[in-house]
């Protein structure tokens, strides 16, 4: 299993921060162009190809929202499955965004050849 986690502490408050991740259009202008999938609210295409670290688009299912504080969502990346955790907590000078992703056991050894 690979797990990747990140923690930043923007100064802007948790529910702007929380809007971000969850509305399309603020998610397009700060990390890539986002589509609802039509007839599923829960489903987005990232289009993520071409960005440092990615090799396709990603196609995302949120499994879990606690708003404003959990977003999780199971992610596939051309056949690459993740799943991608942002919790989003108010601190004094803003708040802090955790975002974790894990990957698998078995798609750990299928990309090493085992």
């Amino acid at each position: 299993m690979l797990e990747i986690d990140n923690e930043v502490g923007p100064s802007h408050p948790a529910d702007r921060v929380w809007r971000t991740l969850t509305d399309p259009e603020l998610l397009a202008r700060w990390f890539t162009e986002v589509e609802v999938v039509a007839g599923a609210r829960d489903r987005l295409l990232l289009y993520t190809a071409g960005l440092p670290g990615f090799d396709a688009a990603v196609d995302a299912e949120v499994t879990e929202r606690r708003e404003p504080e959990l977003l999780a969502m199971r992610c596939d990346e051309a056949g690459r499955r993740t799943r991608l955790t942002c919790a989003v907590t108010p601190t004094a000078e803003g708040c802090r965004l955790s975002v974790r992703e894990v990957r698998g056991a078995r798609a750990a050894r299928r990309r090493r050849g085992q």
